[in-house]
């Protein structure tokens, strides 16, 4: 009180000479010098303070650590470095605010540190230290979490990772469960991916579904996956992170999506995984699965087979725990008595609570070449049972199939169709059929010159109408124009002048679907299986990456042409490659 005295009875005498010595008109501007002045030496500056919302966590928790200073100046950068030795550091926002009360004023500068610890013990946030003084140390302890729903005590939040098994040979069907359990409300709901080298992951199912555990319900997002480890060693799986806000019931004014509320980070355990190499006494393809199944159909009647006429069929193999792009192609034994023409085959895949189930279908046309009895020859394949740690052959039994005479081609034409010898510039010969103009032109030879004949008659008919057509139009000058370029050379030079991920990522596989003329080319994991190199197989993992992320990515349309040897092709007659050269 005399202290406020004091200063009272200072500014009273202060501005009585100030009126003395300037005079009225200065004395006004003095006085609010003055005052500005006295304002500015009751500015109090204290020493700043560092504190956590909590001070004991889960290691799948995180915790809110508020910085606050009484000036505008940074954190050091030797307190954030201390910090990350041991956490996981998000900065959530700052905020300021100026109050002044009897000409005292202070003013806050308020940070929002989130910390996400990366192990398990008792870390020490040091003291901070700026120009206005030192805050003082503390500790946070990190515990491991409670996630086993039989122990009680359960977090409000928190996320399983489990797997089916903690052993597997390569290439073997590992089934990945994740569970985020939340006993409270819980929106906007982000995973981070699971990305391991050397492991492909097939998403399966996602569900939800409420269950109690500890005698508190909770509501379970459940997701799980298919892994194949393709190297042997020891793998492991990091914690899968998860955030989430947990609204507090006001609305900013826009709806549901600006709710707000408080934020949480939680993550999983971590697992390993064993996965021994392949078998040395593995002899063709390795397989292994649960179950391999290996069915035909015939889609022709086989009692009414003749000579020179199509016989349809189907062979399906279809495999627990394998996917379909695992499965093998058909060895079909070749005979002079037959020409076997294989399509495409069909893949797909399927999924029950045991994983992934992987279907291929093959079609073929089987066309005699003789009257009698021809066999189709029996089909094997070997896989490994992952249950009983044996090789199993799962089989078709040989079929035999009566042809007969076929009256409407005579007798020596018969002769000319069994005395044809296979091609011998191929290894097989299983061609790929290119649709009845093929067969016709190979089986029926009178009919084939017949309407050759005819074709070139018309040939020539159209080529005199061309002429003189030609004659009565004007002629364009075309001699400085260009062929417009809208294919996948521009798409893919466009898409990376973008920086869009999403729209290289579809580019590309256009490009290598069209360049490689291959129509199951769906996905970047097709065009992985096509360039194994280290260059290629990095591209197409950063393009995934910034895709998934919705991130921005930087590409050269020109490197992406030699890494994948893009080259476009202009005026080629694709209807030259669907007949076999002979």
């Amino acid at each position: 009180m005399v202290n406020q005295h004091s200063q009272t009875l200072a500014f009273i005498q202060t501005l009585s000479l100030i009126k003395l010595f300037t005079g009225f008109k200065s004395f006004k501007v003095s006085i609010w010098a003055l005052l500005f002045c006295t304002v500015l030496s009751e500015i109090s500056l204290s020493a700043p303070t560092v504190t956590p919302s909590r001070q004991h966590i889960a290691i799948n928790e995180s915790v809110e650590l508020i910085v606050n200073l009484d000036k505008d100046e940074d954190i050091p950068k030797s307190f954030m470095d201390y910090i990350k030795q041991h956490f996981s550091v998000e900065n959530l926002g700052r905020s300021s605010e100026t109050s002044c009360v009897n000409f005292k004023c202070s003013s806050n500068y308020k940070t929002t540190l989130l910390l996400s610890p990366d192990s398990v013990g008792l870390w020490t946030i040091p003291a901070l230290t700026i120009s206005t003084g030192t805050s003082k140390p503390l500790q946070i302890k990190v515990s491991e979490p409670n996630n086993d729903p039989d122990a009680g005590n359960l977090q409000d939040v928190f996320i399983e990772l489990s797997l089916d098994k903690n052993q597997a040979y390569v290439d073997e069907q590992v089934l990945l469960t994740l569970k985020i359990n939340s006993a409270i409300q819980l929106t906007n709901v982000q995973l981070s991916p699971i990305e391991v080298d050397n492991l492909s992951i097939k998403e399966l199912n996602k569900t939800n579904y409420q269950r109690n555990l500890g005698g508190v319900p909770y509501t379970t997002y459940e997701i799980s996956y298919a892994l194949f480890a393709k190297s042997s060693g020891e793998l492991s799986i990091p914690p899968v992170r998860a955030s989430g806000l947990i609204p507090d019931g006001r609305s900013m004014g826009f709806g549901s999506f600006f709710n707000s509320g408080k934020r949480i980070n939680i993550r999983s355990n971590a697992l390993s995984l064993n996965v021994l190499p392949i078998p040395p006494n593995v002899q063709g393809d390795w397989l292994p699965a649960q179950s391999l199944i290996i069915k035909d159909k015939w889609l022709s009647d086989l009692s009414n087979a003749k000579v020179g006429e199509s016989l349809t069929g189907e062979i399906t193999l279809s495999a627990l725990g394998l996917s379909a792009e695992q499965l093998p192609s058909l060895k079909i034994k070749e005979s002079p008595d037959y020409k076997l023409y294989l399509e495409k085959p069909d893949l797909d895949n399927h999924q029950n609570e045991n994983g992934i189930i992987g279907i291929r279908k093959e079609k073929f046309a089987l066309v005699p070449n003789k009257a009698g009895t021809i066999e189709f020859p029996k089909i094997e394949v070997t896989w490994w049972d992952i249950a009983t740690k044996s090789f199993k052959k799962a089989s078709l039994p040989a079929k035999k199939i009566t042809i007969k005479p076929n009256a409407e081609i005579n007798q020596s034409d018969q002769n000319l169709i069994t005395s044809e010898p296979l091609p011998t510039e191929t290894k097989s010969s299983i061609q790929t059929p290119t649709g009845p103009e093929e067969v016709g032109a190979s089986i029926f030879q009178p009919l084939f010159y017949t309407s050759l004949f005819i074709n070139l008659l018309l040939a020539g008919l159209c080529f005199v109408l061309f002429k003189h057509t030609k004659r009565s139009l004007p002629i364009k000058d075309t001699s400085n124009s260009e062929l417009p370029n809208v294919g996948w050379s521009d798409k893919l030079s466009s898409a990376c002048q973008s920086k869009d991920a999403a729209a290289v990522k579809i580019a590309l596989i256009d490009a290598v679907k069209s360049c490689k003329r291959r129509r199951d080319i769906v996905s970047l994991s097709d065009i992985q299986r096509l360039y194994p190199d280290e260059k290629a197989q990095s591209i197409l993992k950063s393009i995934d990456k910034a895709a998934y992320k919705n991130q921005p990515i930087t590409l050269d349309s020109e490197e992406i042409n030699h890494v994948f040897a893009l080259k476009p092709s202009h005026h080629k007659n694709v209807l030259s490659d669907l007949y076999p050269t002979k």
